[in-house]
């Protein structure tokens, strides 16, 4: 049972990243060149409702987001005190950037209807997800190879406090 949760909710984490990640380059490059080809009335209401059906896919994710991500912290955090201070900073900065991307998602989707001053911070999301994939990436890295020395400056400072 311990296998099939843990692998459930790494599933449950990484589809609605895929989904936001997916979800943001098309509602800030795809369907603005698309939607460039239709009549200038038209444009307005179909992004409108392509943006309500994307605010909930983003909410949905946000929630799954902080459930998964809740369980794995809980399951990984004695693995992470194995391999300080390098488990500790990027799993400090995954949920630090973490929280700034819900911060912008949300932001960026309150406002009912769409707004040009939103293209950039949409820009900056896809960074930011981009980088917090990488840290999650080089967490599960640390994480599984724990037993091999990450840091040997570190590790022979370890050495001598324990002598």
């Amino acid at each position: 049972m311990n296998a099939f949760l843990t692998i459930f909710f790494r599933w449950l984490h990484i589809v609605p990243a895929c989904l936001a990640l997916g979800g943001l380059v098309i509602m800030r490059f795809v369907l603005p060149a698309g939607l460039s080809q239709i009549p200038e009335e038209h444009r307005a209401p179909v992004l409108n409702k392509c943006r309500r059906i994307f605010k909930m896919v983003i909410h949905t994710s946000i929630l799954l987001f902080l459930i998964s991500g809740a369980y794995n912290s809980y399951r990984n955090f004695p693995v992470y005190g194995e391999i300080k201070p390098m488990g500790h900073a990027l799993w400090g900065l995954h949920i630090m950037l973490g929280l700034i991307v819900i911060g912008i998602a949300l932001m960026i989707l309150t406002p009912k209807q769409h707004s040009p001053s939103h293209r950039p911070w949409m820009v900056v999301n896809i960074v930011l997800i981009l980088i917090i994939i990488a840290l999650g990436s080089s967490l599960k890295y640390v994480r599984d190879n724990r037993t091999k020395p990450i840091d040997p400056v570190f590790n022979k400072m370890q050495l001598a406090e324990k002598a």
